[in-house]
């Protein structure tokens, strides 16, 4: 493959959040989307297990080629009074 053929890399990512959740916390996970600064290119509703499964892309995602097996991802939050830390990690096959 010539250098100008080279895939594109891409920081995107798989990831789920639970209905109720999305119901009940919609002011937590907009801040979430915010701040990982996601971009959702697909969403689907699982109704079996009662979540959302996310296609998005975000910094914070590990960078794949264009092509390859979408990774997926666990959000991990804490919350206090003011903030809400995040964690973004990968989930291992």
């Amino acid at each position: 493959m010539s250098e100008k053929q080279t895939k594109r890399k891409l920081h995107i990512g798989r990831f789920m959040i639970g209905a109720g959740s999305v119901r009940d916390q919609e002011h937590l996970i907009r801040k979430v989307f915010v701040q990982l600064q996601l971009i959702p290119v697909h969403v689907e509703m699982l109704w079996h297990e009662d979540a959302l499964a996310y296609t998005a892309l975000s910094p914070d995602f590990e960078a794949i080629s264009e092509g390859d097996e979408v990774p997926t991802y666990d959000i991990l939050f804490t919350k206090d009074i003011k903030n809400i830390n995040l964690r973004v990690q990968k989930r291992k096959h």
